[in-house]
């Protein structure tokens, strides 16, 4: 086993036992709080801000941002509480380890998606194998299997991304519509 298979193992369990210790209904209310109080302060932080401004009587050089921070915090705390009142409600039918079992099957696949970002973005900014050599990836056992994630899933995602398109590595070599975009450094 290398240093990037214990590196990796390390973050693979760690997200397992994250998981597991949350649950299914907390760890995926967290993504969604995340998600949603990004999108939502994105789209409503303006209105946030006018209320602040014209019915608080609050105004200040640094209004977007904190309507931005505001409207965030306030729709994590929404979605969180819902989560725990439901994760409650699991627990009281005494299907607790259920929640967690499928917890860490979520936190094994955000891992395993987080990790093959980061290997993707390594091997796409990497391309001469001066931060990581051919010789260590081809030691790890968790390396090259990481590797094939992004390219596994991006035929499954990028009618979801129709602005993202692949970039013509090689000029001769002609791209595979499925390809997964390529990272211009």
């Amino acid at each position: 086993m290398s240093a990037i298979d214990i590196v990796l193992l390390i973050l693979i369990v760690w997200f397992a036992y994250k998981g597991f210790s949350k649950g299914l209904i907390l760890s995926l209310t967290s993504l969604l709080a995340l998600f949603a109080g990004i999108w939502i302060s994105i789209h409503f932080s303006d209105m946030v801000a006018d209320w602040l401004r014209n019915d608080m009587g609050f105004d200040n050089s640094y209004m977007s941002i904190i309507s931005f921070v505001l409207t965030f915090v306030i729709v994590v705390v929404v979605i969180q509480i819902l989560g725990n009142l439901l994760d409650k409600l699991v627990k009281m039918a005494e299907l607790g380890i259920i929640n967690r079992l499928f917890g860490m099957m979520f936190g094994l696949l955000r891992v395993a998606l987080f990790l093959g970002i980061l290997v993707f973005v390594i091997n796409s900014i990497d391309t001469k194998g001066k931060l990581i050599t051919g010789e260590m990836r081809n030691k790890s056992y968790l390396y090259n299997p990481l590797s094939k994630v992004i390219p596994g899933i991006w035929p499954l995602v990028k009618d979801w991304m129709p602005e993202v398109k692949p970039e013509k590595k090689d000029e001769k070599k002609e791209e595979k519509k499925d390809d997964p975009p390529a990272i211009i450094v």
